[in-house]
């Protein structure tokens, strides 16, 4: 059996100022050695999730994180992306005719980057 802990960051495992309380790291710490797989999903960037994966300091292995709004899978082994949903560029012209003329504001992100359209 599969014993899976997946959690979200801002709102959930962060407080509100961004921080990640000891108490949550020693946490995560006992249910990684109670054999729980820990996987971070978020709707952050990578660069946004890493350095917060890193403050967790959970033993080496191969740990899985689900990132961009769940748009992204990717292994902590390498840091190597294992499966991903992406946009066409007509999917994205499409976007773009909906929201010109409206005050609807479109994110865009890759691994290193949050752009605001």
């Amino acid at each position: 059996m599969i014993q899976l802990i997946a959690i979200d960051l801002d709102g959930t495992l962060l407080h509100e100022d961004k921080s990640l309380s000891k108490g949550n790291i020693e946490a995560l710490h006992k249910a990684h050695e109670a054999g729980y797989d820990i996987v971070i999903c978020t709707g952050r960037p990578l660069a946004g999730v890493r350095p917060i994966f890193e403050e967790i300091g959970l033993p080496d292995g191969n740990y899985y994180m689900i990132i961009n709004n769940g748009c992204t899978t990717l292994s902590t082994k390498n840091w190597e992306i294992i499966g991903k949903e992406e946009l066409s560029l007509e999917d994205m012209h499409r976007l773009h005719v909906l929201t010109k003329d409206s005050d609807v504001q479109l994110t865009l992100f890759d691994m290193d980057h949050y752009l605001v359209v």
